[in-house]
């Protein structure tokens, strides 16, 4: 755990970035990130990679490429640790917001688990429900990633959290609602 949380706070300066990708450091991170015993480690390796695909996109394009987003789908619904599942979610969100990497998200069940986690909202911090609305509704915005997120329920989901905390946070309830226009906008 220790190792992973250091190579997160190695992994935020640019020259350590450049020797972590010179030595391979993707596929570790892959590693780690899969064999995570603790969720310390879970959060190291999430937390490096952001950094790394902050740095590059091409980053996190190879890291999908090595199977990230399905390993990212399989730990995130593992996940009971608030501070791992932070970290695990700013990931999903970096490749969210990547034009190219949304379809993938779907297709690997990134989505899907994303989508659990907002039907799960009661045991989740506003922090983590913000993280998924804005991953649902970033993704929202690819028009040909709307109709496999409509046949996953989508929309009753996010009307459910709309509703929830239609009083309360508008981090919450802008993403969902943004998203709903853009699912409900396809099926008309």
């Amino acid at each position: 755990g220790a190792a992973c949380v250091a190579l997160q706070s190695i992994a935020q300066a640019p020259e350590a970035r450049l020797k972590m990708l010179e030595r391979d450091g993707l596929k570790l991170l892959y590693t780690l990130l899969d064999r995570a015993l603790t969720p310390e480690a879970a959060a190291g390796a999430a937390g490096a990679m952001v950094h790394l695909g902050r740095a590059a996109k091409q980053n996190l394009h190879k890291f999908v490429q090595l199977g990230g987003t399905k390993l990212l789908a399989r730990v995130t619904q593992d996940c009971t640790n608030n501070g791992a599942l932070l970290q695990l979610l700013n990931l999903a969100l970096m490749m969210a917001v990547n034009s190219e990497l949304k379809i993938k998200l779907i297709e690997d069940g990134v989505v899907r688990v994303t989508l659990s986690l907002l039907s799960s909202k009661s045991k989740l911090p506003e922090t983590l429900l913000e993280l998924s609305s804005a991953i649902v509704a970033a993704v929202a915005k690819d028009r040909h990633a709307r109709s496999h997120m409509i046949k996953m329920g989508a929309v009753a989901v996010l009307e459910a959290v709309n509703e929830t905390y239609a009083k309360n946070n508008e981090n919450i309830t802008g993403d969902p609602r943004r998203a709903i226009n853009l699912l409900i906008s396809t099926n008309e």
